[in-house]
């Protein structure tokens, strides 16, 4: 017992001086994660799925509690009432374009899934934006950008999911639609 209490303490004190490094670097300090809570539907399927809104919604604020570098909001609702998220990506934690443009650095817009059939570019950006803030990949871009995202643009038609919208595309085996919920083809 009095081991597993002294490898402990050891482990505790290391992980001290690593934060105390890495803040005094400037760098976020992130917290210690179980990357298969941080699988996509879309890893987990073979790309035969894709998530749900609400699956989207909540992968990206279980990333903002534990990266500093993720904020999560809203910019509005839907014509069915649907919150339309926006996730502020930046090294700082800023939260807006204009604390981030005071900043000198550039901002990158990602919008995904404007034609809801075509989840690719969502389920994409859930990988590699998970990838950058907790394995670290190409984290240097964040040095000179920051990245404002809506991982469901046409959220109304992205929750429309059906088998057979778009039969011909290959996968994933239920998606949404082209059109909003005014039958609008965004």
């Amino acid at each position: 017992m009095n081991k597993c209490l002294a490898t402990l303490l050891v482990l505790c004190q290391a992980l001290g001086v690593m934060a105390q490094s890495k803040k005094e670097q400037g760098l976020p300090i992130l917290l210690p994660v179980n990357m298969e809570e941080f699988l996509v539907l879309s890893e987990k399927t073979d790309f035969k799925k894709t998530p749900k809104f609400d699956e989207t919604r909540d992968f990206f604020h279980r990333l903002e509690q534990v990266s500093p570098m993720v904020h999560n909001s809203s910019f509005g609702t839907s014509p069915q009432g649907r919150e339309l998220s926006l996730v502020v990506i930046d090294k700082d934690g800023l939260t807006t374009p204009e604390e981030i443009r005071a900043k000198g650095r550039i901002i990158i817009l990602v919008e995904s899934c404007i034609h809801s059939g075509e989840p690719d570019g969502k389920d994409a950006c859930m990988i590699y934006f998970r990838d950058m803030l907790l394995k670290g990949k190409d984290k240097e871009l964040l040095k000179d950008v920051s990245f404002v995202l809506d991982p469901v643009f046409n959220v109304d038609g992205h929750e429309d999911f059906r088998a057979t919208n778009r039969i011909n595309q290959n996968g994933p085996d239920e998606l949404g639609t082209r059109n909003n919920a005014l039958m609008m083809n965004l």
